[in-house]
């Protein structure tokens, strides 16, 4: 167990220090500071997908008694969407070949619907039948799907409408209505947190066979956004860990960033 915990710790430094890269050699790029193409830029990212390959993601994660084999749709082709949109996005920067950015764009909208459809899926199964009443636990447990497909909505429709305004198909459409959308969306999208390793998809379940002891129970987690068996024991070490701390420490800086970035190209259209 030490190993496998010094691994995925590894693998975490890994990861986080190749979009470390990746984004600081972005920075250059923009900045005009680097001379490399976009290939070299882009290279940190992809290792990054490597290096995470396994750690399938989901929106929300699945919620039990589904085994550690089962993932939605999206999940399954979260990578590969990403990297064919990072490829396109790549060949159209280093215009070898003319890509249109419509074409670009598209590997990254069949990902925000596909997370709608299956949130909207896992919504439709998490309902009662016609003759059952809602109860307090379906409620809970419907929720987050229900916050991740309202996000997803606004995503899409932001990226879309990003998509017209670098196009020049949209020119009443300004900088700080983007903003705007974007924000709605996130604000139902951080009521979630997500995290690369989804414990429901990858590791045993956690929920041990029913005993006479009471000690054991299920509990909704609205930090990591999936049901598993807790120990009341492990109920007074805290509701957040420390890494549930740091994701939303991190959505501080990220609104901070789209808000400098928005402000840039709100100057840049003047």
């Amino acid at each position: 167990m030490g190993g496998r915990k010094i691994l995925k710790s590894l693998q975490a430094v890994v990861a986080h220090g190749l979009l470390f890269c990746f984004t600081l050699l972005l920075v250059l790029k923009l900045d005009r500071a680097l001379h490399y193409s976009w290939w070299v830029v882009f290279v940190p990212l992809w290792l990054f997908h490597v290096v995470v390959a396994r750690g399938r993601f989901s929106l929300p994660a699945p919620s039990m008694p589904h085994d550690r084999h089962w993932a939605p749709f999206h999940a399954v082709m979260a990578t590969p969407l990403l990297v064919a949109f990072e490829l396109l996005l790549c060949i159209h920067l280093d215009s070898t070949y003319a890509v249109s950015l419509k074409i670009v764009f598209f590997p990254l909208l069949a990902l925000e619907i596909a997370i709608l459809v299956d949130n909207v899926r896992m919504c439709r199964a998490l309902m009662p039948g016609d003759e059952e009443s809602m109860s307090d636990e379906a409620i809970w447990e419907t929720l987050p799907h229900f916050w991740v497909a309202i996000a997803m909505v606004f995503f899409i429709a932001a990226t879309a409408f990003t998509l017209l305004k670098i196009c020049g198909d949209v020119a009443a459409l300004g900088w700080w209505d983007l903003f705007i959308n974007y924000g709605v969306a996130e604000c139902f999208a951080f009521l979630i947190c997500t995290k690369w390793y989804n414990p429901a998809i990858h590791r045993q379940s956690s929920l041990r066979t029913p005993s006479s002891s009471i000690t054991s129970m299920r509990s909704l987690n609205w930090n990591s956004g999936f049901l598993a068996s807790v120990d009341e024991d492990d109920q007074h070490s805290g509701i957040c860990s420390l890494q549930d701390i740091g994701g939303h420490v991190m959505k501080i800086p990220l609104v901070c960033f789209q808000l400098l970035l928005f402000m840039r190209l709100a100057v840049w259209t003047l």
